[in-house]
């Protein structure tokens, strides 16, 4: 079955399990945090991904390591990108 999840993030590294090949939909705000959405089949095994959060000015991952998900802003005024490690997309 298909359907869209919903995955919390953090600043920094995160270690997500979803199941394989996922469709990154778009990173969003939440009250208290940021997630992350995307399409799933639920059948499909689960598999670790690494998503990088970094604020605007931070160090990213190398160039070519990582696969851009999307920006947010947080009601604190603080903007974030996320990006998926490549070779787990």
């Amino acid at each position: 079955m298909r359907a869209v999840h919903k995955y919390e993030l953090f600043v920094g590294t995160n270690l997500v399990d979803v199941p394989r090949n996922p469709q990154w939909l778009r990173i969003g705000a939440q009250p208290m945090n940021m997630a992350v959405w995307a399409i799933v089949e639920t059948t499909q095994p689960m598999k670790r991904y690494t998503i990088h959060v970094a604020a605007t000015g931070e160090q990213l991952p190398t160039e070519g390591q990582c696969h851009y998900i999307g920006t947010v802003q947080l009601g604190t005024g603080y903007i974030y990108h996320a990006f998926v490690m490549r070779g787990q997309l």
